[in-house]
């Protein structure tokens, strides 16, 4: 299975995170916590599904920024 681009950590890295491992959320968990939000308060969709179409709208958003060039700030 070929690795998702995540976008990147949505914080810049420290010090520590080098030396752990640990780099804290991705850009595509943050983007898709964003989508999470939204779709919870609509009751006619299942956990699953939320989950699913969340991650879709984060990869979205991510292939639009790599398709457009969009810069973002870090």
């Amino acid at each position: 299975m070929a690795k998702i681009d995540d976008g990147g950590p949505e914080h810049p890295c420290t010090l520590d995170a080098w030396t752990t491992g640990f780099a804290g959320a991705s850009r595509r968990q943050v983007l898709a916590r964003s989508a999470m939000r939204g779709m919870l308060e609509n009751s006619g969709f299942t956990f699953e599904e939320i989950a699913k179409y969340a991650y879709d709208m984060a990869d979205a958003m991510l292939a639009y920024e790599r398709e457009e060039q969009v810069v973002v700030e870090k």
